[in-house]
């Protein structure tokens, strides 16, 4: 599970320096939306248009490899928070091709579970996708959820608490 703030902290982007804060938010399988800068500039450029002007940002990226019935499918899980002025964090979860000009496999299912693991939002590729996005929502301190990737039999889960 990756703790995304700190609830007995008021304003956690404060408390460390805001590299170090946003670098121990996730594991070390995440990378920096930079990283993939280089590889899909359009992307990450549109991306950052969406940032708040104010406040902390974090944007990470995992990439992920599903056996899907055809070949191995490696996709991006991309992931956006940012405080809000009510205290709450909000999150964006979109799901992107690891490869150049390839469209997000067909039938891949990206879901939200609740903490106590009701489905809440779940989304499913459709033919020629540039990317597949989960609705943007808010939550508290404190609230957890799970991210399921699912493409054929095969399928990734992570928990997150915000």
């Amino acid at each position: 599970m990756h703790h995304l703030s700190q609830p007995d902290v008021v304003l956690p982007r404060l408390a460390p320096p805001f590299e170090q804060w946003a670098q121990t938010l996730f594991a070390d399988e995440w990378q920096p939306l930079e990283s993939w800068a280089t590889q899909y500039p359009a992307v990450v450029y549109n991306i950052r248009q969406t940032k708040p002007a104010k406040g902390f940002c974090a944007l990470c990226v995992k990439f992920i490899t599903l056996n899907a019935r055809s070949a191995p499918q490696t996709i991006a899980l991309l992931l956006v928070l940012n405080s809000g002025v009510d205290g709450r964090m909000g999150v964006r979860v979109q799901v992107h091709s690891a490869m150049e000009d390839h469209y997000v496999p067909a039938g891949l299912i990206l879901s939200i579970y609740s903490n106590n693991d009701k489905a809440l939002q779940p989304v499913q590729a459709r033919d020629y996708e540039d990317y597949m996005r989960l609705p943007y929502f808010r939550c508290l301190p404190g609230a957890q959820f799970r991210l399921q990737i699912t493409l054929d039999d095969d399928a990734f889960s992570e928990t997150f608490s915000v």
